[in-house]
C-alpha cells in the first residue's frame, strides 16, 4: 500500500488525479485493507472494528471540524509531517526485519499522529488552495487521511486488547 501512496501523491502533484484513478486506488485500498479488518475481526472480535470506525469518525470529524469553524492555517505543517511520514516508513521497514512489538507499537502511535497532522493540514489545503476543478484531489487526500487514521486505531485496539 506504500507504493500505491507514493504513486497517488507523485500523480496529485502532476496536475491532478483523475476520477478514475481515484476509482481504482480505493477498490486497491479496499482490498488490501479487508484482510487487516478480518484478522483485528478474528483477534479482538466484531466489535472491534466498530469501536476503531467510530473513534476514527469522531477524531477525523472533529480535527476537520475544528480547522473548519477557526480558519487556523496548518498549511506550515506539510513539509514536517511528510519528513516524519518518510521516517516512519523507513522505520517499519527496518521493523519488519528486527520484529520488535514495542518499536511496532511507537510506530503505529506516531503514524496515528501523523495522519491527524495531516488532516488539519489537508483540510487547511482544501479551504485555501484547492479550486472546484481539484474536488478529486481534496477527496483522496482526506480519504488517506482517514484510512490510515482507521488501520492505526484498529491495530493499537487489537494490540491493546490482546494485552488484556
Amino acid at each position: 500500500e506504500f507504493v500505491i501512496l507514493i504513486a497517488t501523491l507523485f500523480l496529485r502533484r502532476k496536475g491532478g488525479f483523475p476520477k478514475s484513478l481515484l476509482y481504482t486506488f480505493v477498490l486497491l485500498t479496499g482490498i488490501t485493507t479487508a484482510p487487516i479488518v478480518y484478522w483485528a475481526g478474528l483477534v479482538g472480535g466484531p466489535s472491534i472494528v466498530l469501536q476503531a470506525l467510530g473513534l476514527t469518525t469522531l477524531v477525523f470529524g472533529g480535527l476537520a471540524a475544528y480547522v473548519y469553524k477557526t480558519g487556523k492555517d496548518f498549511r506550515s505543517i506539510g513539509v514536517f509531517l511528510m519528513f516524519m511520514l518518510f521516517g516512519l516508513i523507513i522505520a517499519s521497514l527496518i521493523n519488519i526485519f528486527v520484529g520488535n512489538g514495542l518499536f511496532g507499537i511507537i510506530i503505529d502511535a506516531a503514524v496515528l499522529l501523523i495522519f491527524l497532522g495531516f488532516v488539519m493540514y489537508d483540510m487547511s489545503m482544501i479551504l485555501r488552495n484547492y479550486q472546484d476543478s481539484q474536488v478529486t484531489d481534496a477527496v483522496l487526500a482526506l480519504y488517506l487521511d482517514f484510512l490510515n487514521i482507521f488501520i492505526r486505531i484498529l491495530q493499537l485496539l487489537v494490540l491493546s486488547k490482546r494485552n488484556d
